[in-house]
């Protein structure tokens, strides 16, 4: 592995990094104005025979 492979696999790594520190702190807000969908869908389920 060469140095300019090895700074490119140390920016990726950073970048996931970064992304999944990002998606970390915005889970809370997300999940607080989530709307369960599966209610409304599972409430016409008939499970006559």
């Amino acid at each position: 592995m060469n140095k300019r492979q090895e700074k490119l696999l140390v920016a990726m790594l950073c970048g996931l990094i970064m992304v999944s520190a990002g998606a970390f702190a915005v889970q809370p807000a997300m999940a607080k104005n989530a709307q369960p969908v599966f209610a409304s869908s599972v409430q016409h389920v008939s499970l006559h025979r």
